[in-house]
């Protein structure tokens, strides 16, 4: 009787089981019917392409185009001036050059030794961010040659498959030191 009680209690056991399961596993409902009126989609055909009339003879020259001439427009006269007589106007300039001043020359602002000066002494002053933590006594921030550093040494790790990583060198006692190196990232990639 040891027997059938004990397959009794596991098909007890698995009943519970396959019970569980269905009560834990979504349902699935019948997807929900569309409450507004169904939708109809024609497709227009598109319009048909016009084709050139070939011409009458397709040994005949088209006549020549008369030939156009520009023809200068008139310029507008000035209105006189109220408040100047003509005779002390200056005469319009002709040329467009010599109606717009020339600037004064940008590139000797630019390549001057005080603004070389200038851009040198801003490259070796530290960075605005640098100065203020340190005037708030914030605590030190790492330049750039520290987090340099601190990179190389964050990559500088051996091969793990050629047997470079802590506890190796045991044969298969290492094989748990290997995993755990292959799984901290301390393997070089």
């Amino acid at each position: 009787m040891g027997f059938e009680r004990r397959l009794a209690l596991w098909l007890l056991i698995a009943a519970a089981h396959v019970g569980l399961v269905a009560g834990l596993a979504p349902h699935r409902s019948a997807p929900p019917e569309p409450t507004w009126p169904g939708l109809a989609v024609k497709l227009l055909p598109l319009p048909r392409a016009v084709k050139p009339k070939p011409e009458a003879r397709p040994g005949a020259q088209r006549p020549a185009a008369p030939a156009r001439r520009l023809v200068p427009t008139p310029a507008r006269p000035e209105p006189p001036a109220l408040e100047a007589p003509p005779s002390t106007q200056p005469a319009p300039p002709t040329d467009i050059a010599e109606a717009v001043p020339a600037p004064p020359s940008a590139a000797l602002l630019v390549n001057s030794e005080a603004t070389r000066q200038a851009i040198r002494q801003a490259a070796r002053a530290p960075l605005l961010a640098e100065r203020a933590a340190s005037a708030s006594q914030a605590p030190a921030r790492e330049n750039a040659q520290e987090r340099f550093g601190r990179e190389v040494a964050r990559t500088a790790y051996g091969n793990c498959l050629k047997g470079e990583f802590p506890g190796s060198g045991g044969g298969l006692l290492s094989l748990p030191f290997w995993i755990a190196a292959e799984v901290s990232g301390k393997c070089k990639k």
